[in-house]
């Protein structure tokens, strides 16, 4: 007689993870994942050098030092570092066809979210910094960017020295003429009222306007001659060579 019992063997329940073990999991392959993209970018990084600024060549004209304070070169590479960042500058670098070719897409989001620009300890040196996995990408994007600066900036201090040369010349050389001919009409004036002497109300005017005149071109002379040493001088903005790409 077989026995029916209510004995049965014991089920075996496959292990479940809880929601806290998922979430560590998740977590640990984000960190993964995470790491992995960081060690595969790689930083491409330019370096241009703002000197500090020579004595105002107009100061020294007059005898004075005219230099700018460490507030005033701080402040200016504050400005160059904000230009290297404006819209106006990396819409230029992603129109150079090289740039154009490599396919970016939103470039311009891409890049505002991409680029660094910073001046390490307060240097005379401002950095250029990209990352990205494509290190031959990061580089040319880099050099495109420095290369809109330079030609949007310092190319235009460069005419704009020209500019004023030319500006300044003009006005000094109408200037001299307007000296001659005040001379000749006073010597004229002089003649005709008999007045050698210069005692007339009319001539001492015109001896008054002369003088004025001579005053002004002696301005114009000294401004002319420190725009010209200005222009023998280097920029005060200078490129430390291309992009080097470094893990």
């Amino acid at each position: 007689m077989s026995q029916s019992g209510d004995s049965h063997e014991p089920v075996k329940r496959r292990p479940t993870f809880g929601l806290a073990t998922l979430l560590v999991a998740v977590t640990a392959i984000a960190i993964g994942i995470a790491i992995w993209l960081e060690w595969s970018t790689t930083d491409a990084t330019a370096y241009i050098l703002v000197k500090e600024a020579a004595p105002d060549a107009m100061a020294a004209w007059a005898g004075e030092s005219g230099g700018a304070s460490a507030e005033q070169n701080r402040a200016f590479r504050r400005t160059q570092m904000e230009t290297l960042r404006s819209k106006a500058i990396l819409i230029r670098a992603l129109r150079d066809q090289t740039i154009m070719s490599l396919g970016l897409g939103n470039g311009l989001g891409w890049l505002e979210a991409n680029l660094r620009v910073d001046n390490p300890q307060d240097s005379d040196i401002i950095r250029i910094t990209l990352r990205d996995r494509d290190p031959d990408k990061a580089v040319k994007v880099v050099n495109a960017v420095v290369d809109a600066y330079f030609k949007v900036v310092v190319e235009e201090e460069f005419r704009r020295r020209d500019r004023t040369e030319r500006e300044v010349d003009m006005m000094y050389r109408e200037t001299q003429d307007q000296i001659l001919s005040e001379r000749e009409s006073l010597v004229k004036l002089q003649q005709t009222i008999g007045d050698e002497a210069g005692t007339s109300p009319s001539v001492i005017v015109k001896e008054a306007e002369i003088k004025r005149l001579e005053g002004y071109a002696d301005q114009l002379f000294k401004q002319l001659m420190a725009i010209r040493a200005t222009k023998r001088q280097p920029s005060r903005i200078q490129r430390y060579g291309d992009a080097i790409a470094s893990p």
